[in-house]
């Protein structure tokens, strides 16, 4: 039995097409897609570096930090409070305490 060359490529065409066909369909989105419903939610609530910085006074430890002498650990709860940068919360801790 002859099978002619072409119809065997024009099958394999066929049959690969509808492989990725139903791959892509079972697989739920595209990859940033999937990366976004997978992410967990961040556990320290963010806020914006322009916010407000009478909340940012009213947390916790954060005022006692910037009036006691640590300066570093005032740093650190600020970066946590606000997500900004080392050099970005070093002037703000900077800007309230005077030094």
């Amino acid at each position: 039995m002859f099978v002619p060359v072409w119809l065997l490529v024009v099958g394999g065409v066929a049959i690969a097409v509808l492989v990725m066909v139903l791959l892509r369909r079972s697989g739920g989105g595209d990859m940033l897609d999937q990366q976004r419903r997978n992410t967990p939610a961040s556990p320290i609530p963010m806020i914006q570096p322009q916010s407000d910085d009478a909340y940012l006074l009213s947390r916790p430890g954060v005022r006692e930090a910037m009036q006691n002498p640590n300066k570093i650990e005032a740093i650190k709860l600020v970066r946590q409070a606000t997500g900004l940068g080392l050099s970005e919360a070093k002037d703000l801790v900077e800007r309230y305490t005077g030094r």
